[in-house]
């Protein structure tokens, strides 16, 4: 998943601070940023296309806010998995 920089930005900001409503998100979302996408959604695609460049610093803060601002949500089992992987990895390369 490409994401314009400035959406990126845009997606961690609204992710950690909550700074709009939800009508305010859908409609910049979908104006700025093309895509119809829930910020739930975005923040697990986001996450997992960082994981799959092997980039497990910056894809964990993704699958660490969905698992703590959506606890219920339908990618929380799958972000809880992606980021074990990514601590494993961690533990991996600090005793090499």
């Amino acid at each position: 998943l490409e994401i314009n920089p400035i959406c990126d930005q845009f997606y961690q900001l609204q992710s950690s601070a909550k700074v709009l409503t939800q009508d305010q998100f859908n409609f910049l979302n979908r104006s700025a940023c093309g895509t119809h996408e829930s910020m739930d959604n975005l923040l697990f695609l986001r996450g997992k296309a960082l994981f799959m460049q092997h980039d497990c610093a910056n894809a964990q803060k993704y699958f660490q806010r969905i698992i703590q601002i959506y606890p219920n949500n339908k990618h929380k089992s799958e972000a809880t998995a992606y980021n074990a992987q990514c601590e494993s990895q961690k533990t991996t390369e600090h005793s090499k």
